[in-house]
């Protein structure tokens, strides 16, 4: 954790994982599917190489991530998928004053001690 400036609360820092899902629908296919980390949300997507099929749409149930195309492709598509992963429930505990004065550095709780 850290403040965010002299005398103000402390926010938690939270790096966001991300993850890179390939998905390669077959040729004369227009859907396939990959694992992924369950709770994730799509922030994008790129074709890996030539492709002859956009994505329609995708999306993610549990741990498994659909991508379904425009119509059925002539050779290969490749995507990759890009995913948030979620964050895991520990690193959302809300940082405590005592927290705060250790990241801070300054004296401002009561476990500091007062006279």
């Amino acid at each position: 954790t850290t403040g965010t400036g002299a005398g103000s609360p402390a926010s938690p820092v939270i790096a966001p994982e991300y993850e890179v899902v390939t998905v390669a629908v077959s040729a004369g296919a227009f859907r396939d599917s990959a694992e992924c980390t369950p709770g994730s949300i799509v922030v994008g997507h790129h074709p890996v190489g030539d492709v002859d099929k956009e994505i329609e749409s995708i999306r993610i149930s549990a741990d498994t991530l659909k991508v379904k195309l425009t119509g059925k492709g002539k050779q290969i598509n490749t995507f990759n998928v890009i995913l948030l992963k979620p964050v895991p429930e520990h690193e959302l505990e809300v940082a405590t004053e005592e927290t705060v004065t250790v990241a801070t550095g300054e004296a401002t709780n009561a476990t500091q001690g007062t006279e």
